[in-house]
C-alpha cells in the first residue's frame, strides 16, 4: 500500500508517521497532520493526493516521470446520467 511506502520515506527522514500525524522520532510532538498535503510537505519530496495503490507512483513522482493527471477542464459531456 501507498501509506507503507510513505511511512518508510518518513522513517528514513527520522520521522514517525501514523494515522494521527507526523512526529519527529526524538520528541514525539506532532509537526503535521491537519491535512494530507501538510504531511507530504514535511515527509516526502512530492505530493500524491489519493493515489493509494503503490504501483510505483512514489518513485515515478520522485523521478518526475508521472503521467499528466486529468483535470476538471479535461472533462467533456454531461456529468449526469439516469438509470433506466
Amino acid at each position: 500500500m501507498h501509506n507503507i511506502e510513505l511511512r518508510n520515506i518518513a522513517f528514513m527522514k527520522c520521522y514517525k508517521l501514523s494515522e494521527y500525524g507526523l512526529y519527529p522520532k526524538e520528541s514525539g510532538e506532532q509537526i503535521a497532520g491537519k491535512s494530507e498535503e501538510a504531511i507530504y510537505k514535511r515527509a516526502s519530496p512530492i505530493y500524491l493526493p489519493s493515489f493509494g495503490k503503490n504501483r510505483g507512483e512514489t518513485k515515478a513522482a520522485a523521478n518526475d516521470t508521472l503521467p499528466k493527471l486529468i483535470e476538471a477542464g479535461d472533462l467533456r459531456g454531461n456529468p449526469y446520467a439516469h438509470k433506466l
